[in-house]
């Protein structure tokens, strides 16, 4: 647990209501703000106009005070955001949507109460992957997330992803929590049984690849890390079979946030090597992150298991996945590797990864440029060590 007095920073100023139809519960009007906005993702009110304009009657917005936002989230979208609620003089915005939505809406909300922020976005983002603000917490407006999908945790999580001239930028800084988070399956019954599996592969690739390269691990994490595993993958195997109804959704959503609270206070490394080779390959390739990352995450990970003690703990690689092995199928391999591939290939994850030298190689060489700095476990490695293993991931897809 570490020594006696070791001191835990932890971030946890959102309350966050979880229910069905929970957000009927929810204050409303001036507890919000007097002059509040409804910030929705375009895609999620096209398909749900109806849900949408409950939501809005409820809040007593007007009509002309609704913003639609498209993702991803773009350093453009931010800014455009941020104009738009100064315009409005909004002193309380709820934002609706997946992981874009939100995380433009942190930034948008942040730059309105410290207009640093989005010129320390700008000029920290051009020379490295991973852009921290600077330290004080402003007073911001009030601020509700309401997430419509399931993975990405973007409700509760303290950082926010930003696309900046093309590329993938991390932003973290305190202050990019909301005042309140509604978990409510209303606002996810319209996603595909597909798109849940992706959600909850997304939710346990995280938990585990935390925990893997976590040197700090402690008890806590470790409970929290097998029960949120096992219940996610429980759900997933379900999930594509059939789908899940409106309880199970909402566990999964519990289960994928559970996992920025106290337990892992202090042992969350935002970023993990995998994480950052593979945020730079889908920009290389084109490819959703997602599935990038389910192919490449055996194959860093079988390097784990043959000894490469900077990448995470090879016991620790074992223990996670013999807990997500016995929530999933005996019939997956017994060794982390090839059985993390089993299961991403049995949820329709990660197929068709395919490049070649030159794409890996600049990969590798971008990760490092933009990464290195940040991500311990990268610290002194070579672009032909990470192309080695992009390769490795390309020849397991091929021979799968």
């Amino acid at each position: 647990m570490g020594r006696a007095n070791d001191v835990v920073r932890w971030e946890c100023g959102t309350r966050v209501y979880a229910g069905d139809d929970v957000w009927r519960a929810v204050p409303s009007g001036a507890a919000l703000g007097s002059r509040l906005v409804l910030v929705v993702g375009a895609g999620f009110a096209a398909a749900n106009f109806l849900l949408v304009e409950t939501l809005r009657v409820h809040l007593g917005v007007e009509a002309d005070r609704v913003l639609f936002v498209q993702s991803p989230c773009t350093f453009a979208k931010v800014e455009e955001l941020a104009g738009s609620l100064e315009r409005a003089a909004a002193d309380g915005v709820v934002a609706v949507g997946g992981s874009s939505v939100l995380d433009a809406t942190k930034l948008a909300c942040r730059h309105l109460a410290d207009r640093r922020t989005l010129p320390t976005v700008r000029a920290r983002g051009a020379r490295r992957g991973v852009v921290r603000l600077p330290p004080e917490s402003p007073a911001q407006l009030h601020r509700t997330f309401v997430p419509t999908t399931i993975g990405a945790a973007a409700a509760v999580r303290p950082f926010a992803s930003v696309a900046l001239r093309g590329h993938p930028r991390l932003v973290e800084g305190t202050g990019l929590t909301p005042d309140i988070a509604v978990v409510d399956s209303a606002f996810t019954t319209s996603l595909p049984p597909q798109a849940i599996v992706e959600g909850i592969s997304a939710s346990v690739m995280r938990a585990a690849d935390w925990y893997v390269a976590d040197e700090d691990a402690n008890p806590l994490t470790e409970a929290e890390t097998r029960t949120a595993v096992s219940l996610l993958v429980s759900l997933g195997m379900r999930a594509g079979k059939d789908g899940l109804d409106a309880h199970d959704r909402l566990l999964a959503s519990c289960a994928d946030m559970a996992q920025f609270g106290l337990p892992l206070a202090g042992h969350q490394p935002v970023v993990t090597a995998s994480r950052a080779v593979s945020a730079e390959l889908a920009f290389e390739t084109g490819e959703p992150p997602g599935s990038v990352l389910a192919a490449l995450l055996p194959a860093m990970w079988q390097a784990v298991d043959d000894g490469d003690a900077l990448l995470g703990s090879r016991a620790r690689l074992r223990r996670v996945w013999s807990w997500i092995r016995a929530a999933g199928s005996p019939a997956w391999p017994a060794e982390p590797g090839p059985g993390f591939a089993a299961m991403f290939r049995s949820w329709r994850l990660g197929s068709g990864l395919a490049c070649d030298a030159a794409v890996a190689s600049a990969a590798s060489v971008r990760t490092l440029r933009f990464w290195e700095a940040g991500v311990p476990a990268l610290a002194g490695r070579s672009a032909p060590e990470l192309a080695g293993w992009i390769g490795n991931a390309v020849q397991a897809e091929v021979c799968s």
